[in-house]
């Protein structure tokens, strides 16, 4: 029992520690910052987190500013689709995705969240899609793999 309670404790610290906002924050993000590959960090979902609702594959995204594309694998398929992006606002979508089914199945939270974003931040390797100023995902800059679609 002791056992199960410090999984269930390390799990929720771990989460909060991958959830935490930045220190750094950028004043106003430009819709040009958003250019280049992104790794989800956390799923945002009212006062909850969900940090493991895609086992060992993970979202990540490409933006390619200059052509307004978002492109990426969501945990179990791969989508694409156009985006605007005006000053720090965003709307993303309509998406494309591949119809692979897997489980577990975050990807229908992950696109949902995806599709209420109308705002985003970019602070150094950090981005963060917002619905006014709730936020919904958070990525590192994924500097290192480039994933091929």
């Amino acid at each position: 029992m002791n056992i199960c309670k410090s999984v269930v404790c390390l799990t929720m610290i771990s989460a909060l520690v991958c959830c935490k906002p930045n220190a750094e924050k950028t004043l106003f993000s430009k819709p040009e910052d958003l250019h280049g590959q992104w790794k989800l960090t956390c799923i945002h979902r009212g006062t909850s987190i969900i940090h493991s609702a895609f086992g060992e594959k993970k979202p990540v995204i490409t933006i390619d500013y200059k052509k307004r594309q978002i492109q990426g694998f969501s945990g179990c398929n791969y989508f694409s689709g156009p985006f605007q992006a005006k000053n720090n606002g965003i709307k993303i979508g309509p998406l494309a995705a591949t119809q692979i089914g897997c489980v577990p199945n975050g990807e229908s939270i992950f696109f949902r969240q995806l599709a209420k974003a109308n705002r985003f931040e970019v602070s150094k390797d950090s981005l963060k899609f917002l619905a006014s100023d709730t936020v919904l995902l958070s990525f590192i800059k994924d500097r290192f793999k480039q994933v091929r679609y």
